[in-house]
């Protein structure tokens, strides 16, 4: 072999290996394993449908997987993370921590949240319907905060029992399949349009980073004020009760 067909192989080799390792490939990966969780149900109980992308009204909002069935409708976020992973319910972001490394993620209980209010704006006709929003992280990560959480944040073995944990009827089968299929209809299948959605996921962050930035809440636009409580000082939206958005 020449040298330039061995430089040749290891450039191809040195390409496989950063895509294989790139965040869009575990994304992926993570995705793929909760697929395989999910579809774990009861057929007859539950219909899985992943990778939608919805108009919310002001941009599109991709869900990485949705689960209507006869207790409810589940709208799952995925993170296939590894390392010490901190933060709270209202932190604009969390900490991934690997060896001392940090980096920061978006929120996912808040990008979970925008997901929810997507699908409830397309399920409008079904207003009685419960939402129930779940993020899942990967085993492979330490989820040191989750005490505090009272949104539902769970690794990937306990998703099945926590899915499983709602057993009271809500829907008929005829329901399930009729929402389903009304969320397939209206899921966004074009490269521009999923081209669109990650413009838009990035100016929602943009916007929520000015909002902060100008004293406002990032949720409702309401007027972040200084407050004391039970653990000491933090800011509350001024259009509490009807906003519950708090920093700290």
């Amino acid at each position: 072999m020449d040298v330039i067909g061995l430089i040749a192989i290891i450039v191809v080799f040195a390409v496989v290996v950063l895509f294989v390792n790139s965040p869009v490939a575990k994304g992926k990966r993570g995705e793929a394993r909760v697929s395989a969780i999910l579809h774990s149900l009861p057929s007859e109980e539950y219909l899985v449908l992943n990778d939608i992308v919805l108009d919310n009204g002001s941009g599109m909002s991709q869900i990485d997987h949705i689960v209507v069935s006869l207790y409810g409708i589940f709208v799952i976020e995925t993170k296939n993370y590894k390392g010490w992973i901190f933060g709270s319910e209202t932190n604009p972001y969390w900490t991934q921590t690997i060896y001392g490394h940090k980096s920061k993620f978006y929120n996912p209980i808040l990008q979970n949240n925008g997901h929810v209010r997507a699908l409830r704006r397309m399920l409008s006709a079904y207003r009685a319907i419960p939402i129930i929003p779940i993020v899942a992280f990967s085993g492979k990560c330490d989820l040191k905060n989750r005490y505090l959480f009272y949104s539902q944040v769970v690794y990937y073995v306990e998703l099945r029992k926590t899915i499983r944990q709602y057993t009271e009827r809500v829907m008929t089968v005829p329901q399930v399949n009729e929402i389903a299929r009304y969320i397939q209809s209206n899921n966004l299948t074009s490269d521009e349009a999923r081209k669109q959605q990650k413009n838009c996921a990035k100016a929602r962050i943009c916007q929520y980073e000015t909002n902060l930035e100008q004293g406002r809440c990032p949720q409702c636009g309401g007027k972040l004020v200084l407050r004391t409580g039970q653990y000491g000082q933090f800011y509350g939206c001024s259009n509490y009760p009807r906003c519950r958005y708090t920093m700290r």
